[in-house]
C-alpha cells in the first residue's frame, strides 16, 4: 500500500483520536522508509500552530529536523508558516496536495520570500515518488537512494510531484546530463547533502562514459565518501559492466575510501565480484591479517574453478583462490580471521628460496637438539646471522615464525613487519601492511610448498588490467 492509499484509509474514520494516531503511525512509518538510520520522537501534538508533530534526529549527530504535518497547501500558506516557522528550517509536510497546478519553486504564502531557503515544504504524493514507491528500476540506483536518504535530513525548498520526478526518475543513467541533475539536486539539498548527491550522480556518469567532452575524473567533488555513500553507491557500480574494466575509476575511488570502510559494508557486497577495485587499491589499501587455507570444493565434471583469482567477501572475509586447492583471506579486523590449530613448520632450506626477496627481522629456528631465536637489535636483515646458524650447526633447522619487513604508509619509519607463522597458517602486520605484499607472502611464502609464480601473482593481483608490467608485480622488496 502506497503513502497515499494509507493516509486515505488512516482518515477514513469519524473519530478524531484515531484520526490523529492512525495518521501519525501512517507518517512515522514513511519517514523511517526514507531514512531508517532517523530517530523520530512524537511530540503528542497534531497540526499545532507552533509545535511540532515530529523531532527527527540521528545518532551521532548535533542537528534535528522538525516536522510539521498541515491538512494541505492552503492551511500551510493560511498560517503562514513557511515565515513563522522558517527559524527552525522545518519541513512542513502537506497531506493533501489541493495546490498541484503550483509552479516549481513558487512560494506557498504571500510572505515567503522572507522565509529561510533551508525549509522544504513538500506534500504527500511527493513524498511517495521520493520513496521510491512506483517500483521503477530508476528508484534502485544509488542516486535515488541518497535521495531517500537525505530528504528529511537535508531537502529544501518547494518539492512537490513535479520536482519530485525530477530528482527520482529516470537518473541512473543520467538522461538529463550531469550539469542539469547537478542543478536540481543544489536547488533542493542544503550545501552538504547536495555535495553527497552530486558526487555521486558525478561518480556514475564517469563509470558509464569514462572522459570525454571534457569531463575527468578530477572534476568529481573533492572530499572522502561517507559508509552511507558507500554502502548505497558501491554496490550499484560493481554490478554495472561498463565499469568493471574502467581501472582509472576504481583507483579514484579507492582515494575517497579506505579498506576499513569496506570491510565494514562487506554483507552488503557478499559474494559479488570486487576484483575490480581490489586490483586499481592492492598496493595502498592495508590490512593486517592474512590467512592460507583450502579453496572451495570444485566439482571435477564442472571444469575449471570460475571463481580462480576472483575476490570477493565469502563468511565475511576478503578472499581469492590463488590456484590448487589454496584459498588466501585478508582482514583488517583480528576478529574474522583466525589460526589454524597446528604445530607445523617449514625446513629453513625450502624456505631459502621464497625468502630471498625479502629483508628479515625475525626468524626462530628449531632443530632436534637446539633452538635459536635470531633477531635484529640493529642490523635491517638478519639473513645472514640465520645463514651462520644454519650452516654451522650440525642439526636439520625448521622455522616455526619468521619476521618480514615490507613497506608500510602508516608506520613512522614508512615500514612494518609481517610476522608469518606456519605453523598457524596466518601472516599479522604489526602495523599494516598493503593488500599485495600480504597475498604475495600468503602465496609465495606461506605457501612454500607450491608458491606461486610471477605470471600467477600478476593475474591475481589484475597487473594486466592497470598496465603494470611483471618485473613490477613479482613480491620483490628492495
Amino acid at each position: 500500500m502506497t503513502f497515499t492509499s494509507s493516509l486515505r484509509e488512516a482518515m477514513d474514520t469519524t473519530d478524531g483520536l484515531a484520526y490523529i494516531e492512525r495518521v501519525k503511525t501512517v507518517v512515522r512509518n514513511q519517514i523511517q522508509r526514507l531514512d531508517n538510520t532517523a530517530r523520530i520522537e512524537d511530540t503528542q501534538y497534531y497540526n499545532h500552530s507552533a509545535i511540532p508533530d515530529f523531532v527527527v534526529t540521528w545518532p551521532g549527530e548535533r542537528g534535528e529536523r522538525r516536522i510539521y504535518l498541515r491538512d494541505s497547501y492552503s492551511s500551510i500558506a493560511a498560517g503562514d508558516d513557511e515565515r513563522y516557522l522558517g527559524k527552525f528550517e522545518p519541513v512542513l509536510l502537506a497531506l493533501d496536495n489541493d495546490d498541484s497546478r503550483r509552479g516549481i519553486g513558487d512560494p506557498v504564502g504571500s510572505s515567503a520570500r522572507t522565509v529561510s531557503p533551508r525549509t522544504l515544504v513538500t506534500d504527500a504524493e511527493a513524498v511517495e515518488i521520493i520513496s521510491g514507491e512506483d517500483n521503477t528500476a530508476s528508484a534502485e540506483s544509488p542516486i535515488n537512494s541518497l535521495v531517500r536518504a537525505n530528504f528529511v535530513r537535508g531537502g529544501k525548498g518547494h518539492i512537490d510531484h513535479d520536482r519530485a520526478e525530477l530528482l527520482v526518475d529516470g537518473r541512473a543513467d543520467n538522461s538529463a546530463g550531469i550539469d542539469a541533475i547537478a542543478d536540481i539536486i543544489a536547488d533542493s539539498f542544503v550545501e552538504d547533502a547536495a555535495l553527497r548527491i552530486t558526487r555521486t550522480a558525478q561518480l556514475i556518469d564517469f563509470a558509464m562514459n569514462g572522459p570525454g567532452a571534457g569531463r575527468e575524473i578530477q572534476s568529481v567533488a573533492a572530499g572522502k565518501l561517507s559508509l552511507a555513500e558507500i554502502r548505497h553507491l558501491l554496490p550499484w557500480l560493481l554490478s554495472q559492466p561498463a565499469a568493471s574494466e574502467n581501472y582509472v575509476f576504481w583507483r579514484f575511488i579507492g582515494n575517497l575510501m579506505t579498506f576499513d570502510e569496506l570491510e565494514l559494508i562487506r554483507e552488503d557486497i557478499a559474494g559479488m565480484d570486487i576484483s575490480p577495485l581490489i586490483w586499481a587499491n592492492s598496493d595502498v589499501w592495508e590490512a593486517k591479517w592474512a590467512y592460507l587455507g583450502v579453496s572451495r570444493i570444485v566439482d571435477e565434471q564442472s571444469g575449471p574453478n570460475p571463481s580462480l583469482f576472483r575476490w570477493s567477501f565469502d563468511s565475511g572475509r576478503l578472499s581469492v583462490d590463488i590456484g590448487g586447492d589454496q584459498r588466501v583471506l585478508i582482514a583488517r579486523n583480528g576478529k574474522l580471521i583466525r589460526a589454524r590449530e597446528g604445530r607445523s613448520s617449514a625446513a629453513w632450506d625450502d624456505l631459502q628460496a621464497p625468502l630471498s626477496a625479502y629483508r628479515l627481522a625475525r626468524v626462530v629456528l628449531r632443530g632436534i637438539r637446539r633452538s635459536v631465536s635470531i633477531d635484529a637489535v640493529e642490523s635491517p636483515d638478519v639473513r645472514s646471522d640465520v645463514e651462520d646458524v644454519a650452516n654451522s650447526l650440525e642439526d636439520r633447522y625448521y622455522v616455526t615464525e619468521a619476521t618480514l619487513r615490507v613497506p608500510s604508509s602508516t608506520s613512522e619509519d614508512g615500514q612494518t613487519d609481517l610476522v608469518v607463522d606456519f605453523g598457524g597458517s596466518i601472516i599479522r602486520a604489526k602495523d599494516s601492511a598493503s593488500i599485495r605484499d600480504l597475498i604475495t607472502v600468503a602465496s609465495q611464502v606461506l605457501n612454500y610448498r607450491s608458491p606461486v609464480d610471477s605470471a600467477t601473482l600478476n593475474q591475481i593481483l589484475g597487473a594486466s588490467n592497470s598496465g603494470v608490467s611483471e618485473s613490477d608485480e613479482d613480491g620483490a622488496q628492495d
